[in-house]
């Protein structure tokens, strides 16, 4: 998990810098292992990274295309970034990670790459030659990107906060509630909680300039894929060992958050399938529940597996420290205790 703020400025007044480096403060979780910035009059960027694929100082953010004409700001995992490497007629890459490939592949051909990307991403590309802007977020919308426009700039960030904190404007979108409360409905495409603060749809990318133009447009829809693919004779097995594939592309040391249930022990399989190596899971249960819970099949799934499994108990007390903070890093209501569980291994 990574996260940044971008301000994109659509006039020449005076742009607040000591705000925005305390705006971005509030992503400052998200990314532990480095924070870098780039500012100028065109485009202002802050980048926190947490380091999965290229552990050197060579993936860090903001990052430039080989020409400099394009920098960009990445969170997320390019799967598929290896294959699409071999696109580029470039032998000398700075470093080992996806977000380098992906900048330089759009440099190269444009939106065009986005529907080859396998992965969860939301980034930001600036072109300084063409003085464009663009935004593009994940088919799923698995990783967050939020906007907020106004005649001055526009405010992009992978959470709310910043967000509030730049603009100093904090109200309520009681349409929002309105369906949360009468309809159960957290997701409400692009509207937020938040009044003028909005999200990028899956599947999306966002498009502007200094001219104001302001271009949404979808670029992949799933019933698409499923007619265009209806003679598709690929087995439910090799799409999941191909997915778990995937997923173990890593720098660093891959877990599992373990419930001992059917899906959790599946991809327990096939991760020591693959990898032959020591597996590390990772099961929450809850006080004065636990021994008819999650944690004892977990634990007996475990020793049968010969994997290393961490519990981790939520307690009453927990969950009232740690209410409001939950509140501050969903950003939205909550139905489910179990969040807890997960902040808490």
């Amino acid at each position: 998990m990574c996260g940044f703020v971008v301000y994109f400025p659509l006039n020449k007044k005076i742009f607040n810098k000591k705000k925005f480096i305390e705006s971005s403060h509030y992503i400052n979780h998200r990314g532990p292992d480095s924070c870098k910035s780039f500012f100028h009059n065109e485009i202002n960027l802050i980048f926190y990274r947490l380091r999965i694929r290229d552990l050197t100082t060579s993936g860090d953010q903001p990052m430039f295309s080989f020409t400099r004409q394009n920098i960009i700001v990445f969170n997320g995992e390019i799967y598929n970034s290896e294959k699409l490497k071999k696109k580029l007629d470039y032998n000398e890459f700075a470093g080992k990670s996806d977000t380098e490939v992906l900048i330089n592949l759009y440099e190269k051909y444009g939106l065009n790459i986005i529907n080859e990307l396998e992965g969860m991403f939301s980034f930001i590309i600036y072109n300084f030659k063409k003085k464009k802007i663009t935004a593009v977020r994940d088919r799923f919308g698995i990783k967050p990107l939020y906007y907020y426009k106004c005649n001055d700039y526009i405010f992009f960030s992978s959470e709310i906060k910043p967000i509030i904190k730049y603009t100093g404007e904090k109200k309520f979108n009681e349409i929002a509630f309105a369906n949360f409360f009468f309809k159960q409905q957290l997701d409400n495409e692009n509207v937020t909680f938040f009044k003028n603060i909005y999200s990028l749809k899956p599947s999306s990318y966002l498009i502007t300039g200094y001219k104001k133009n302001f271009k949404i447009k979808r670029y992949w829809n799933l019933r698409d894929k499923i007619f265009k693919d209806k003679n598709l004779k690929i087995s439910f097995k090799q799409l999941f060992d191909q997915s778990i594939e995937k997923h173990l592309i890593s720098d660093t040391e891959v877990g599992l958050l373990f419930s001992g249930g059917t899906d959790s022990t599946a991809i327990a399989l096939g991760m020591l399938k693959q990898t032959g190596t020591f597996l590390k899971t990772f099961t929450y249960d809850f006080s004065n529940y636990y021994e008819n819970g999650e944690s004892s099949t977990a634990k007996s799934f475990s020793k049968k597996l010969k994997i290393k499994n961490f519990k981790s108990i939520v307690t009453p007390k927990y969950v009232e420290s740690q209410f409001d903070n939950m509140c501050l890093a969903l950003e939205s209501p909550f139905t489910s205790i179990r969040l807890f569980g997960v902040k808490k291994v």
